[in-house]
């Protein structure tokens, strides 16, 4: 009876880590008011976390602190996302992940392919969340970030590169959604959010097709101010020249100058080595790289 005891209490502490490795424990966040939010949540968090890792995508996803992660890094990388923050002044609830579907853009606009993601990913983790938090008394928003693959010829060489989408929908609106008996209210709810493709914002057209020119014309966000990045919530690398990311809320501060010094170029160069070995790999068969050539690094320009 004792050893039988002892097992259910390891099964227990290992359902229960499970269920944290998708949250981030309260002492890491450094706002006292989310980490707060997040220590009286933090059952709740782990119950969503637990609802979203049960739910059988289509492809693989993880959850991850930034976007664009190689999947054969993905089970060693950081999976815990979840979690309170700030955005422009105000509380959302924050969810980050890997979708490690590749849409090809022959076949797939981006109306298509954001409508793809939204409608297998980021739905799921909107109806694990919003049942949790039925009124906006705590905060007001939910952030949601998705990060997936394209694929498309550059110069007719296939490349699969990252596209990040960014939902920021109100906890009113999501409910709405999610309680949505048709794609008419689907679409209604989903044009009280923001929402950003790369960081740009653009729209969510939820029908079938294209949206009509008038409905673009209607809807269409304002253009982004030159002066400011676009904006988003969680950075995908901690590059700001890097491509295909969203911009973490700090950024929006006006960003100094950098010097380009030889210790930045190397940490540049480790932080996406295997990124370029990939594309060289991929490349080969088309370019025909010159086996003695100098391998490809960065360097400073002007």
């Amino acid at each position: 009876m004792k050893w039988f005891r002892t097992g259910v209490v390891i099964l227990v502490l290992f359902s229960t880590i499970s269920a944290v490795a998708q949250v981030i424990t309260p002492m890491e966040l450094s706002d006292p008011k989310a980490r707060n939010l997040q220590q009286r949540y933090l059952k709740a968090l782990m119950a969503i976390g637990e609802e979203i890792e049960a739910h059988k995508f289509p492809y693989p996803f993880y959850f991850s602190r930034v976007l664009d992660v190689d999947m054969a890094k993905s089970n060693v990388a950081d999976q815990r996302s979840i979690r309170f923050d700030f955005y422009q002044g105000e509380t959302i609830l924050e969810i980050t992940g890997n979708y490690y579907a590749a849409y090809s853009a022959d076949r797939m606009d981006s109306y298509a392919r954001m409508k793809e993601t939204f409608q297998t990913v980021v739905m799921p983790i909107l109806q694990a969340a919003v049942p949790h938090f039925p009124d906006d008394t705590v905060f007001p928003e939910f952030a949601i970030e998705v990060s997936h693959h394209v694929k498309q010829k550059v110069m007719g060489i296939m490349e699969e590169r990252p596209e990040n989408l960014t939902i920021i929908i109100p906890v009113l609106a999501a409910q709405k959604l999610v309680d949505a008996k048709n794609m008419d209210e689907k679409q209604s709810a989903v044009l009280q959010a923001r929402v950003f493709l790369n960081g740009q914002p653009t729209l969510l057209w939820l029908q079938d097709g294209a949206p009509t020119d008038d409905w673009l014309e209607r809807y269409s966000p304002p253009p982004a101010k030159k002066q400011a990045p676009a904006p988003g919530v969680a950075a995908a690398t901690n590059d700001p020249g890097q491509p295909g990311q969203t911009v973490s809320s700090n950024l929006l501060k006006s960003t100094p100058m950098r010097i380009i010094t030889p210790d930045a170029l190397n940490k540049l160069q480790t932080r996406n080595q295997d990124e370029i070995d990939r594309m060289v790999k991929g490349l080969d068969k088309e370019a025909h790289f010159i086996p003695y050539a100098p391998p490809p690094t960065f360097v400073a320009f002007r």
